[in-house]
């Protein structure tokens, strides 16, 4: 379910249509991601199945929707410490 989701936003992300609407899911995927990182993308398999969805919409996107899928990128690679 987790994945369809997320493979559901990526293709909104990249697809043709209105560029609010791509921005606004690329904008619900940086959120979900937030917010589940650890608790639903912890399945190596799913895990590595978004990261290669993810490279892809970054290699298709138009520069608005590039800087909220940068945010997600940051999620998933920089570690967020709240202590530091």
């Amino acid at each position: 379910m987790i994945m369809f989701l997320v493979l559901t936003i990526c293709d909104v992300v990249i697809g043709d249509g209105d560029q609010g609407m791509r921005v606004a899911a690329a904008t619900y995927l940086k959120n979900f991601t937030r917010r589940n990182l650890e608790s639903h993308l912890c399945s190596s398999e799913v895990y590595k199945e978004f990261r290669d969805q993810l490279a892809q919409a970054l290699l298709r996107a138009e520069p608005a929707i590039l800087r909220v899928l940068i945010e997600v990128v940051i999620l998933l690679y920089i570690p967020q410490d709240p202590c530091a």
